[in-house]
């Protein structure tokens, strides 16, 4: 069952006006009126639909596929322990743990990457930086937005192998945040195990959350039930973490992520022809060491 979450701006204005709670009352600015009084939809699903990742899964599950993906996750914890000085109460490493443990990476190479950020060897430390790179992709007769997310040591050799492979399935390179019409930068917070669904709209509610929705299938928890995705502003996300988890909740996963800003609009059909050329070039790029993650607007 899908959920809303109230429209706290409007709450706001609404009641430092002492209006009544109706978000087409005209006392109120413009830009607080809202179509539905009193809500938004939760209808938040990430960019990239579940089927395309379904299939990246099922044929990504062999061995080489699985060391490139447990590789990425190490590195991923070397940065966010590096840059908190492996204080396992920070956020963005528990973050990173998270994902970590959700493709099986072992307790052993975890304390390893974390060890690997406190060495005091300047010869075992690496900078590496976040980079975001932004592509048309034409499968068949289907142009499909991708946001491509990296983490680096070398900026331009990273820029060089995308640019590469987004050129040689067809697409167009183009400059960073030029798809910014098409996702949202967002906060994504998997909450299990939830009892009382009420209760975690309120608590969701007090923490900052955006939008919460039950999850039907997240790729990140097996065998999980009462399941249910809470959104965040991108900066408020590991406020709303730290709310939920004083009020009880078992937080499974969280992380940053892109979704789309028109979710009943912004996908885009892939054709039968294009559908194979679509799974190749995800295959490809998840191949790539430096490549994270592959949002688009498949569906």
């Amino acid at each position: 069952m899908k959920r809303f979450l109230l429209n706290t701006d409007y709450l706001k204005v609404a009641s430092s006006l002492n209006a009544p709670i109706n978000a087409s009352s005209s006392n109120l600015p413009s830009r607080f009126r809202i179509s539905n009084p009193c809500f938004r939809p939760a209808v938040r699903a990430f960019a990239g639909h579940n089927k395309w990742s379904k299939i990246r899964h099922k044929k990504g599950s062999n061995d080489k596929k699985k060391a490139a993906l447990m590789g990425k996750a190490s590195r991923a914890i070397t940065v966010a322990a590096k840059d908190c000085g492996g204080d396992m109460s920070d956020l963005r490493l528990q973050s990173a743990i998270s994902h970590a443990k959700s493709v099986q990476l072992t307790k052993d190479r975890i304390e390893e990457a974390i060890s690997k950020a406190t060495a005091k060897s300047s010869s075992d430390q690496q900078d590496f930086s976040s980079l975001r790179f932004d592509a048309m992709m034409n499968f068949g007769s289907s142009n499909i937005g991708c946001v491509i997310t990296a983490l680096s040591d070398n900026r331009n050799r990273t820029t060089q192998q995308v640019r590469h492979l987004v050129s040689k399935h067809g697409g167009e390179f183009l400059p960073t945040d030029t798809l910014a019409y098409i996702f949202e930068h967002v906060g994504w917070v998997v909450v299990s195990d939830v009892a009382d669904e009420e209760a975690l709209f309120e608590a969701a509610l007090e923490a900052g959350a955006t939008n919460i929705e039950e999850d039907d299938a997240d790729e990140e928890i097996e065998d999980s039930t009462n399941t249910f995705v809470v959104t965040t502003e991108e900066k408020d996300l590991f406020q709303v973490v730290a709310g939920l988890r004083e009020a009880g909740y078992n937080i499974a996963h969280f992380e940053h992520r892109y979704i789309l800003q028109d979710q009943e609009h912004g996908g885009v059909e892939v054709s039968p022809e294009g559908e194979e050329a679509l799974i190749d070039f995800l295959e490809k790029m998840d191949e790539t060491d430096d490549v994270n993650n592959v949002y688009h607007n498949a569906v």
